[in-house]
């Protein structure tokens, strides 16, 4: 939270929350504004965020962690930046989507990046939602379930 404060300070922007529940972070000076978190919100999350932030510590339980959260940002078409460890860094290379950072001052530099360059902020969104369509969509899905299904059914 104190790197966050520090960023904000030096590039101003507004860090908002969508969390259920409303998290309680540690003293400091961040200005932060909280959304409860709900589908409908879920939905509709590029209306509410400009960029997805996925930071991890590089720890063992961290860097086997899934990419969800890289994956809801995608989906709604907003580019992201996360720490580049385990299967982030894998995204991060694959889909053209977003930012890796490691670093406070990478994370400064990633975040001013996007906050100053509305092209690039689109240009990202754009290749994380083609992404998600390719990889993880229900099209893409589809026709992989209702064949196994249709094996299950065939077996009985």
């Amino acid at each position: 939270w104190e790197s966050l404060g520090r960023m904000q300070r030096a590039l101003g922007f507004e860090f908002v929350v969508i969390s259920r529940p409303r998290p309680r972070p540690p003293a400091g000076d961040l200005r932060w504004r909280w959304i409860p978190w709900s589908p409908r919100v879920e939905e509709r999350i590029s209306r509410c965020i400009d960029v997805g932030l996925m930071p991890l510590v590089d720890e063992p339980f961290q860097r086997h962690k899934c990419a969800t959260k890289i994956l809801q940002y995608m989906a709604g078409g907003l580019p992201f930046i996360a720490t580049p460890i385990g299967v982030n860094r894998k995204i991060i290379d694959e889909s053209g989507a977003g930012l890796g950072a490691d670093s406070e001052t990478q994370w400064a530099e990633a975040i001013g990046a996007l906050i100053h360059d509305q092209d690039l902020r689109h240009r990202l969104g754009r290749a994380g939602r083609r992404y998600c369509e390719e990889k993880y969509s229900a099209r893409k899905w589809f026709p992989a379930l209702l064949e196994i299904l249709e094996r299950v059914r065939a077996a009985r």
